[in-house]
């Protein structure tokens, strides 16, 4: 007998026992399929079939050569399993090779994907609209199984030249749909298929003295991408990947244009939290930052490094470091500079914010004619040692 078991045919210890007028036929597939004998999804299939009945005690089969069976199928599509037409001396049969599954089809209520081929999984041959014609056998019985198998798809075959995001303080790819080229990739064009994926951008680097790979958040292009993918959609049953890992180097991950502080009063600038969405402004990676008024920001130089960003400061940017730093961004709005640093500070963007510059007891260099703005005053407070402003 058969049966299904998971999405398979499994072809149990038990017997077909017919009548001495009926027809009983075998049916497989045949080479050129695979030796596993399972049709890959959208494969035309070829049978080998074997026809035998009763003539009072003796067996006339179609293996006996000198009994002269004429076995064909034909009509066979990606669609339709063909029209067998069996016939010896005078009597003939005629019947559809039709599959069937009921499980799937009260799950899904359809055989065929949507690109009306037989989708991945076990059936049951059964004959339909048959026709018998003679007095050697007046019924017949098919017994045979089909498994459709899923259909490889190479990942090397997606065709994709870019993964891309906006630059958002992460290195991490989330809920990504691959765009990927259906003609390539050897997928029916009707086929509701989508490859997603999720992983993260990734560049070169050294981790105990080992070169290796190593996550990446910054804005750049050509980057290592290392996704894991799988598959969706109504027809992700009929395909498989040839692996579930896809590395290349099309990531790109571009400059976001504004970014706001959402901190508290006297928060780093190193701390992602402090920035809207956790995007960190450090090196280009955010074209504009903005301070808004009546905060109080700690510019910690020597955790958060350097920043290409133009900066609207409507509040407060102060330094602490004890080491000298450069700081070459372009500040405009109504707020404060304020170095209480030890180190020395360098103001050499092209300025033109119109709050206050308070250099404190600190060292303050001016590196350019516009370093300070149309700033309305310095505020020289009250320390041990005295300001400078250089």
């Amino acid at each position: 007998s058969l049966g299904l078991v998971g999405s398979e045919m499994c072809i149990r210890d038990s017997y077909t026992i017919v009548a001495a007028d009926t027809l009983l036929v075998r049916a497989q597939l045949s080479q050129p399929q695979p030796t596993d004998m399972k049709l890959e999804y959208g494969a035309l299939p070829s049978y080998s079939i074997v026809a035998e009945y009763l003539n009072g005690n003796q067996v006339i089969s179609s293996s006996d050569n000198s009994n002269n069976f004429n076995i064909a199928v034909n009509n066979i599509t990606a669609s339709n399993l063909g029209v067998a037409t069996i016939s010896q001396g005078n009597s003939s049969a005629t019947f559809k090779l039709a599959p069937e599954n009921m499980q799937l089809l009260a799950s899904e209520g359809s055989l065929l994907s949507s690109s009306g081929l037989l989708k991945a999984s076990g059936y049951i041959l059964r004959p339909l609209e048959t026709s018998i014609t003679g007095s050697n056998f007046r019924n017949m019985v098919l017994v045979g199984a089909l498994t459709v198998k899923p259909k490889e798809i190479n990942v090397n075959n997606l065709g994709i030249n870019r993964i891309e995001k906006v630059y958002d303080g992460s290195s991490r790819i989330e809920g990504l749909d691959l765009n990927y080229n259906k003609g390539t990739a050897n997928v029916q064009t009707a086929d509701n298929l989508f490859i997603v994926g999720a992983g993260n951008f990734q560049t070169t680097g050294v981790v105990n003295g080992v070169s290796t790979h190593v996550n990446d958040r910054h804005v750049g292009v050509g980057k290592r991408v290392n996704i894991n993918l799988a598959l969706r959609g109504n027809d992700a049953r009929n395909y498989k990947l040839s692996r579930n890992e896809y590395i290349n180097n099309v990531g790109v991950i571009t400059q976001l244009s504004s970014v706001q502080w959402v901190g508290q009063n006297e928060g780093v600038w190193s701390n992602p939290s402090n920035w809207a969405g956790g995007a960190l402004p450090d090196r280009n990676n955010v074209a504009n930052i903005v301070i808004p008024n009546g905060r109080l920001t700690v510019y910690d130089s020597s955790q958060f490094g350097v920043s290409s960003s133009a900066i609207n400061n409507q509040g407060t940017i102060r330094f602490v470091a004890s080491q000298n730093f450069d700081f070459a961004n372009s500040v405009s709005g109504i707020g404060s500079i304020q170095q209480r640093g030890t180190g020395e500070l360098t103001l050499s963007g092209n300025n033109t914010f119109t709050g206050q510059l308070d250099i404190g007891s600190g060292l303050v260099k001016l590196g350019s004619n516009t370093a300070l703005g149309q700033a309305l005053s310095l505020i020289h407070i009250s320390e041990p040692t005295r300001p400078r402003l250089i």
